[in-house]
C-alpha cells in the first residue's frame, strides 16, 4: 500500500505463509549483507533460497505459488525469485521475474519504497503484468489476469 504525506511516500508490504504447522520450527528470518547485491532481510524455510522480504535498494519481492497446467523442466520459481531480491532497481526485478525457460508459475509481487507497484503473473510460458492503483494492490494463489486463468490448474494433494 501507498499513502503520500507531505510529499513522502510510505509503503507497507505484507505477506502471509499457508503453510503446515508441522515447518513453523524450519522458519527462518535471514539479514544477509552479499559482496555482489544489496544487502537483504528475507523469510525462508530451511534449506529453501530466501526469496520474501526487502532489499538495502528498496525492493520488496513477496511470492506466492500458482498452479500452472504448462510447467516444463526449466529454471526453478525459487531461484527465479531469488534473484528477483538481488535486483538493484525495480526495472531490473521486473526483468528478471520475466526471465524466459521458467520452470513453472509464480506470482510476483514487487513493491518498491517509491510506491510503484507490480503484480508479475507467469506460468512457464505466459506472463501478465498488473499494476497497483490508488496506493494498493493485493494478490493470492490464484490468477487474476484472464489470460493467465486459461492455464491454472488445481495443486496436487
Amino acid at each position: 500500500m501507498k499513502r503520500t504525506t507531505y510529499g513522502r511516500c510510505h509503503v507497507l508490504a505484507a505477506h502471509n505463509e499457508d503453510w503446515v504447522p508441522e515447518d513453523e520450527d524450519d522458519v527462518y528470518v535471514v539479514s544477509a549483507k552479499p559482496t555482489d547485491e544489496p544487502p537483504f532481510l528475507a523469510m525462508t524455510y530451511g534449506g529453501l533460497l530466501c526469496n520474501v522480504g526487502f532489499n538495502a535498494n528498496g525492493i520488496a519481492p513477496i511470492n506466492y505459488r500458482f498452479y500452472p497446467s504448462d510447467s516444463r523442466i526449466g529454471i526453478p520459481r525459487l531461484v527465479v525469485s531469488r534473484a528477483v531480491l538481488a535486483s538493484r532497481r525495480i526495472s531490473s526485478a521486473i526483468g528478471r521475474a520475466l526471465v524466459p525457460h521458467r520452470a513453472a508459475g509464480y506470482n510476483h509481487m514487487l513493491i518498491h519504497e517509491s510506491g510503484e507497484l507490480y503484480s508479475i503473473e507467469v506460468s512457464a510460458r505466459r506472463s501478465e503484468i498488473l499494476h497497483g492503483t490508488d496506493g494498493y494492490l493485493v494478490h493470492t494463489n490464484h490468477y487474476l489476469a484472464p489470460s493467465m486463468k486459461q492455464v491454472e490448474s488445481e495443486p496436487r494433494n
